[in-house]
């Protein structure tokens, strides 16, 4: 009994004060992946055969880009440049 609330108190003491060694708050995008230096990655949705991300650009304006693959294989890339006028 003693052995099992001990192992129930490890459990719980190490989901809420120990952090994963592992954590990261960085992505890594393919090399085939690439932004335009000096850009930041805003968003980015992956859904089924597209990828699409949302860069902001150096002169701080807003970009989308809509990569779309079919069977691991780029088939077609689209950039949007995003107008955030009042």
């Amino acid at each position: 009994m003693i052995l099992g609330m001990s192992i129930i108190v490890f459990i719980i003491f190490k989901q809420f004060f120990l952090e994963p060694s592992n954590k990261k708050n960085e992505i890594k995008l393919p090399d085939f992946i690439k932004i335009p230096n000096k850009s930041t990655l805003e968003s980015i949705d992956l859904n089924h055969n597209n990828i699409s991300m949302v860069i902001r650009l150096y002169d701080r304006s807003q970009q989308l880009l809509i990569v779309t693959f079919d069977n691991g294989v780029e088939t077609s890339r689209q950039y949007i440049d995003i107008n955030n006028s009042n």
